[in-house]
């Protein structure tokens, strides 16, 4: 009963916060240096074409049923990233722009529940709001040391981490059927990015560098990266851990 009503607090949390997060979407309908935010194609988007608030909220209603048709371009797209060991969402919360969107992926955390969805959440709503479609969440580890022994015990101690957390919270839940729950069945296949290559539940944000189009740790640094390249970054993938400063 007790790891019941845990579980409804967090999804009963969740909700409140994507709740916060699509008023925040509506309200931060620009940039706060007060420029325009680009469609895929690069040109400027009015305020009249972002997906207001209540879209957002719906979509991520709808995902358990709604998917992107899955056009040749898709699914192409869709096997370039599957070589990367990566996965493109294809949930109506994901697609919030066209099919040559760049795709955003973002940080799954390995601590509690709740702040594992109010990230993929956030993301949702970072995409969104620049011109981007949502990709998945990785697990993924900066082992930046002063020499190659130090990055090494890094990674093992961050992987033996992930393999006891990787898709089981310290407090016990799955967080797969977490996800599944929210989101609706089958979710969690979409937003989770499947293991590396090898079976490894951990990325080095290294290898990210060599393999996306671009990592970044901030949001305000992706947005000026995305507004720079004005529809130059078709299908392009970029990582951003952290998303909650937007």
């Amino acid at each position: 009963m007790a790891r019941r009503l845990h579980v409804w607090f967090v999804l009963a949390a969740v909700t409140a916060c994507a709740a916060v997060v699509a008023l925040m979407l509506g309200l931060e309908a620009k940039r706060p240096d007060g420029a325009l935010l680009l469609s895929p194609s690069g040109t400027e988007v009015g305020d009249s074409e972002l997906p207001s608030s209540s879209t957002i909220v719906q979509a991520i209603a709808a995902a358990s049923s709604t998917t992107a048709a899955p056009s040749a371009d898709l699914m192409l797209q869709e096997a370039k990233a599957s070589s990367l060991g990566l996965k493109l969402c294809s949930l109506a919360s994901c697609m919030q722009h066209g099919a040559e969107a760049p795709r955003l992926f973002v940080q799954e955390y390995l601590d509690g529940a709740g702040h594992r969805i109010k990230n993929i959440i956030e993301g949702m709503a970072v995409a969104a709001k620049n011109g981007m479609n949502f990709g998945c969440a990785m697990i993924v580890v900066d082992c930046s040391g002063t020499s190659r022994k130090e990055r090494d015990t890094c990674f093992r101690v961050n992987q033996a981490w992930a393999k006891k957390y990787g898709r089981k919270t310290p407090q016990g839940q799955i967080f797969s059927k977490v996800l599944d729950g929210f989101f609706g069945e089958g979710a969690a296949k979409e937003l989770l990015c499947p293991n590396a290559k090898g079976g490894v539940p951990l990325r080095d944000v290294r290898d990210l560098q060599k393999q996306l189009a671009a990592t970044f740790g901030k949001v305000l640094d992706l947005e000026a990266y995305v507004t720079q390249r004005r529809g130059g970054l078709a299908q392009a993938k970029i990582y951003c851990g952290a998303v909650h400063e937007w």
